[in-house]
């Protein structure tokens, strides 16, 4: 399975690990419409530190929940 963008519930990852899915999660970052070139949020280093900020609260909520398998 793969999320997108915000955090699951957390009912979501326990029945997930429970019945042996596999999930690829993402963290809460959504561009849409921004596009991949000059545009981009990711090559505004004024975002980098939203973006880390986001991804690490990804991982601090997710990090033990044997189901996800890509980050």
């Amino acid at each position: 399975l793969r999320t997108t963008h915000y955090p699951n519930d957390p009912r979501f990852l326990e029945l997930v690990d429970e019945y042996g899915f596999y999930v690829i999660s993402e963290a809460n970052i959504e561009s849409h419409d921004m596009g991949f070139g000059p545009n981009s949020l990711a090559k505004d280093p004024a975002w980098g530190p939203a973006h880390l900020d986001r991804v690490r609260n990804m991982l601090e909520l997710l990090k033990n929940h044997p189901s996800i398998i890509i980050w």
